[in-house]
């Protein structure tokens, strides 16, 4: 709105899942969240509409398995702003979340840079996905071969701890 773009300069969509809370079953509980929300449905939508940008309404899905199933692709770069995001590296891509202005920056067309150290080593420590795996003090990706798709890409999904030598 105010870089003074008629429209984004890259794909970029808006998902509106976390108004919708999950209460009294799938249905009512959208329509709950419809309700008591409309206002900001309804401006996301319109937003969306005048600067080109996709909008997944309320009840599209759930918006990780949405991510996975239609942006994410092995090679591909993707800049978002939450936890969503990073569930598109499990098929390969750089997907990283950012902070909101971050991602209005590359939105608008400025290049996202990312200061990056000489090395980086990443040490995953006490992690449990989906009950399948064991808590392990150690442990290398390849530990993580047996998963299905949808569990590895939980991992993009994980907090890791990270630590420079």
């Amino acid at each position: 709105m105010q870089a003074g773009k008629n429209k984004v300069a890259v794909p970029s969509t808006a998902h509106a899942d976390h108004l919708i809370q999950a209460k009294l079953g799938a249905n009512k509980d959208l329509q709950e969240g419809i309700n008591q929300n409309n206002e900001v449905f309804n401006f996301l939508s319109s937003v969306c509409n005048k600067y080109g940008i996709g909008f997944w309404k309320p009840g599209a899905g759930i918006i990780h398995q949405v991510v996975l199933e239609n942006y994410a692709f092995p090679g591909g770069m993707m800049i978002g702003t939450d936890s969503h995001t990073v569930n598109a590296g499990g098929l390969g891509m750089v997907a990283i979340g950012v902070g909101g202005a971050d991602a209005v920056d590359v939105m608008a067309g400025m290049p996202w840079e990312l200061k990056f150290p000489i090395l980086i080593g990443i040490k995953l420590i006490a992690i449990k996905i989906l009950a399948i795996i064991k808590r392990f003090k150690k442990f290398s990706i390849y530990k993580y071969t047996f998963l299905t798709l949808s569990n590895f890409c939980c991992l993009g999904d994980i907090k890791f701890k990270w630590i420079i030598f």
